[in-house]
């Protein structure tokens, strides 16, 4: 069962992509929020990595190393609402917010394909 760890430093963004990834039927997953990338590190410390870590690009850029590092097979996805990112702070796709479910699914789909591959 894929586990995808969304972090958004406002709960109701955290919580509506979580709606999201159910509303799109991807329903055999597990879903935590977290606040901040440090509590997901910590959450991490305590269990299995998760396939998926859907962050703004802000968490990504301080904490990819850590995130990668728990294993090879976690996929990063950042969010931001920068017109355009000078970098991608280590993370597989960057998507810019305000984002639909259009641009969202099939990003999360190609990315679970991979780290599942």
């Amino acid at each position: 069962m894929p586990l995808i760890m969304v972090v958004d430093g406002d709960l109701k963004v955290g919580d509506t992509i979580r709606q999201e990834l159910f509303r799109m039927g991807i329903r055999d997953l597990v879903v935590e929020t977290r606040s901040n990338g440090y509590g997901a590190i910590n959450a991490l410390n305590h269990r299995f990595p998760p396939h998926l870590f859907i962050c703004s690009l802000e968490t990504c850029r301080e904490l990819p190393a850590q995130i990668k590092a728990r294993s090879a097979c976690v996929k990063v996805l950042a969010t931001t609402t920068e017109l355009e990112p000078q970098d991608s702070g280590g993370a597989d796709e960057v998507l810019r917010k305000p984002f639909g479910p259009s641009e969202l699914e099939p990003i999360v789909r190609r990315l679970l394909a991979l780290a599942e591959a």
